[in-house]
Order: structure tokens, then C-alpha cells, then sequence
């Protein structure tokens, strides 16, 4: 078992991997860790699922064209 800091640790490092914030040898380094512990493979596992779930199930609101339009001829360049 890991400590709570190494979890804590990898759960960053989930986050930054979901978002495509690593270094290709980051990344590297990252999946062989995953890859050979079960603990943390299943921790990726599931935030993947619920970033995906999230994507596809959680209805974002919209606003108007008007709306938009306003705010841009509102900024001052």
C-alpha cells in the first residue's frame, strides 16, 4: 500500500496526464507507473471514466448569439 502522500501525489499527476499538461517523458514515466501498480491503475481508471462521464452526461447551458455579440462589442481592444 502507498502512502497518502504517494496517492496524493499520483492524483495530481492524474489530472495533469487527463489534461495533457505533461512532458512526453513525464508522460513516459507516468504510464509505466500506472502500468505497474494496480492501485494507481485503477485510480487513473476511474478518473478517466468520470471525466467521460462528466463530458457526456452533464448538459452545459448556453447563452444567446445577442448576448455574445454585446460582450464582444463591449471589450475594448
Amino acid at each position: 500500500m502507498r502512502t497518502p502522500e504517494q496517492m496524493e501525489d499520483f492524483r495530481q499527476k492524474i489530472d495533469l496526464y487527463l489534461d495533457n499538461a505533461l512532458s512526453n517523458e513525464e508522460v513516459t514515466a507516468f504510464e509505466s507507473t500506472a502500468n505497474s501498480h494496480p492501485e494507481y491503475s485503477s485510480l487513473l481508471e476511474r478518473a478517466s471514466e468520470f471525466r467521460n462521464l462528466v463530458k457526456t452526461k452533464v448538459k452545459r447551458s448556453t447563452c444567446s448569439q445577442n448576448l455574445i455579440n454585446t460582450i464582444k462589442n463591449n471589450i475594448k481592444m
